[in-house]
């Protein structure tokens, strides 16, 4: 179930983009302005989901079921889940890129070529966001507070 609340966040995300996105194309073009918006809407959710739900089976698909005989596990499970996390993406972004490219422009590489990229940023994102917040919690753990969760 988490892993499908995973990517009903990141479609509705996806989704209010391109109500953003719609909508300022519109007004720049002098059209209707709800149509454009929700039409983009549409097409954004539906890119969304192609390349999350791709990159949600990639990413289980790649936990590995055995860990090696190292001391330092916890340094071994940061980066694993780290590399798991980038190559996820760089799938999700290949499969649900040529998925968007085919329906769309009727061109597989096109859109591999534009949706693995910006996988691969937003799992840079993800990673560095996490990383922050995991060193903000640290911190107020060391300042004494107790309230932080």
């Amino acid at each position: 179930m988490d892993q499908i609340d995973h990517v009903a966040h990141r479609m509705t995300l996806a989704a209010l983009t391109g109500l953003i996105v719609g909508a300022s194309l519109a007004t720049y073009r002098g059209s209707n302005t709800l149509k454009t918006a929700i039409s983009t809407s549409k097409s954004f959710a539906l890119c969304g989901t192609a390349c999350f739900g791709t990159e949600r089976i990639a990413y289980n698909a790649l936990k590995l079921p055995l860990k090696p005989d190292r001391e330092d596990l916890h340094y071994y499970d940061v980066h694993e889940q780290k590399n798991r996390l980038f190559l996820s993406h760089a799938l999700g972004g290949s499969v649900g890129g040529m998925i968007c490219g085919g329906l769309f422009q009727g061109r597989l590489m096109a859109g591999l070529a534009l949706f693995t990229p910006l996988m691969l940023g937003i799992a840079y994102s993800e990673i560095a966001l996490s990383e922050y917040r995991e060193k903000r919690l640290q911190e107020m753990a060391d300042e004494g507070r107790t309230d932080c969760k």
